[in-house]
């Protein structure tokens, strides 16, 4: 290509008619076609990166002077270039010297003791800077209902991908879920239980808050709650239609969390809730859900989720994503993990709360 290059460019070059300051001599006008053919065959050999090389007229006192100028391509020395030219050109009968020059090298080729055309060879051009990325959107897994199968810990931790999981107090296994999750490098939150609009035809589950409850026995549930998920960082309510509606309800409960350093996610199970808005007001780090996985729990509806998730995530900038430990939800996290790395950046639940949190536990992919 850049033999062709340059050769297009004598083609251009050469038919130009330009009168003559001077009558110059039979030879030399014989000679100098060849001495620039030589030129470009050195040029290449020398390793000019393509379409660098251009050229312009000077007068002086003996004619008209063909000045070159070229730039190397990447990794060619200057020095090895420039002997590689000037023996070229002196196989070729010119005179060559090399005149001072600013920048690069210069070379002056004679024929019959009258100049005839000088190369400027430069270095090779600074690489442009790569074009800077804009920075990945920010996803966090969140798997509730964690503690009845320890097999689903084990499978979510296998994943290898920076995950969330919220455990049900009182659950048979959550306390020893809650330990295993945190062992393997899992961020551990308290799924706590909410009254549901549906109540109680819908039972929320052991250690529920109800709205009919005094402050004091919600605060002594939470409590309760915390103390059956060891290792707990966080919240985030398990149903709560009816429940997440009321602030006043709300207030004890995330009083409590805030005294005990912890975080809160609004699942937000309802259009109405009031759990973000209650937990800023208190200045209790917090976030709320963006969507949810896997409401239809079959393979192509999640991965059709996991699409949105990613979708709302480049729009967003981060997104909360709730999901449960279903069979399909496992395989499709599994099938979209490499996928996620590339297009995502996957972190903790805890590095999406707002106000940020002073400390951050490990997840799988820390060294």
């Amino acid at each position: 290509m850049a033999l062709l290059g340059l050769g297009i460019l004598w083609g251009l070059y050469a038919p130009v008619a330009r009168p003559p300051v001077y009558e110059e001599p039979l030879p030399a006008t014989r000679a100098l076609p060849e001495l620039e053919q030589a030129l470009f065959a050195a040029l290449e050999r020398a390793g000019v990166a393509p379409g660098s090389l251009s050229l312009s007229y000077q007068g002086g006192r003996q004619g008209e002077l063909t000045v070159f100028k070229a730039h190397l391509a990447a990794g060619r020395s200057l020095e090895e270039a420039a002997r590689l030219i000037r023996r070229s050109l002196e196989r070729s009968g010119a005179q060559v010297q090399r005149l001072p020059a600013r920048s690069g090298l210069l070379l002056e080729a004679s024929l019959g003791g009258r100049p005839s055309l000088r190369l400027r060879l430069l270095p090779p051009r600074a690489l442009p800077a790569p074009p800077t990325l804009p920075p990945r959107p920010r996803v966090a897994l969140l798997v509730d209902d964690l503690g009845y199968d320890l097999q689903q810990v084990r499978a979510l931790a296998a994943l290898g991908i920076p995950l969330t999981v919220s455990v049900l107090p009182f659950s048979p296994y959550g306390a020893e879920a809650a330990r295993l999750a945190h062992a393997k490098g899992l961020q551990v939150m308290l799924h706590l239980p909410m009254e549901p609009l549906a109540y109680p035809k819908m039972d929320p589950g052991p250690g529920a808050l109800l709205s009919s409850m005094s402050p004091q026995e919600l605060e002594r549930r939470t409590l309760g709650a915390l103390g059956s998920v060891p290792h707990a960082v966080g919240v985030n309510n398990h149903m709560g239609s009816r429940f997440t509606q009321e602030a006043a309800l709300l207030l004890p409960v995330l009083a409590t969390l805030q005294r005990r350093g912890l975080f809160f996610v609004d699942s937000k199970t309802t259009a109405a809730s009031q759990g973000l808005a209650t937990a800023r007001g208190l200045g209790l780090p917090s976030a709320r859900r963006g969507i949810f996985l896997d409401n239809q729990a079959t393979l192509p509806a999640v991965e059709e989720q996991i699409q949105q998730m990613i979708k709302l995530a480049r729009q967003r900038g981060s997104i909360i994503a709730i999901a449960h430990p279903h069979p399909s939800t496992l395989q499709a996290l599994q099938k979209w993990a490499p996928i996620l790395r590339k297009s995502v950046r996957l972190v903790l639940v805890s590095e999406l709360v707002q106000p940020p949190l002073a400390f951050r536990v490990r997840s799988p992919t820390d060294k």
